[in-house]
């Protein structure tokens, strides 16, 4: 996962490019897969959270016993969805959404529309598309 700045990011991408960025601010990565067999890139997550480059890893897996089973459950917790709306709407975060267009990508959005909606009194839905239009979230998504 690559991340500058104060950022949040959802989903999966390129770890190796991280470890390069020189000053990032806080930084939460909250990632989903089937089975804890399935985390890819657990061993460099593991090391960043440990190291202080990740200020913290979500992870849930869908497929086994848990407390969240996809990313946006995780997110809707109270003090991650305060997290993600002080980041993003407050702290001028960026937000990176990978993964599969169809559930995923759609599941997440639709998650962050209720956190700034109702978290963020805001209008959620009018919120998530001005912050894509402003390049705030990125989409990294496939069908």
């Amino acid at each position: 996962f690559e991340l500058e700045g104060e950022e949040l990011a959802v989903g999966q991408g390129d770890v190796q490019g991280y470890r390069s960025s020189k000053e990032i601010g806080e930084s939460h990565l909250f990632f989903g897969c089937r089975t804890k067999k399935d985390w890819i890139y657990e061993e460099e997550i593991k090391a960043f959270e440990k190291g202080g480059e990740l200020t913290k890893a979500h992870v849930c897996f869908s497929r086994e016993e848990g407390e969240g089973k996809y990313v946006q459950d995780l997110m809707r917790k109270e003090d991650n969805a305060g997290k993600i709306r002080d980041l993003i709407l407050k702290k001028n975060g960026y937000l990176y959404i990978c993964g599969d267009a169809a559930n995923m990508a759609r599941d997440v959005l639709a998650c962050l529309e209720e956190i700034f909606d109702v978290e963020g009194g805001v209008e959620g839905k009018k919120q998530v598309e001005k912050l894509k239009a402003r390049g705030k979230i990125l989409l990294d998504i496939w069908s």
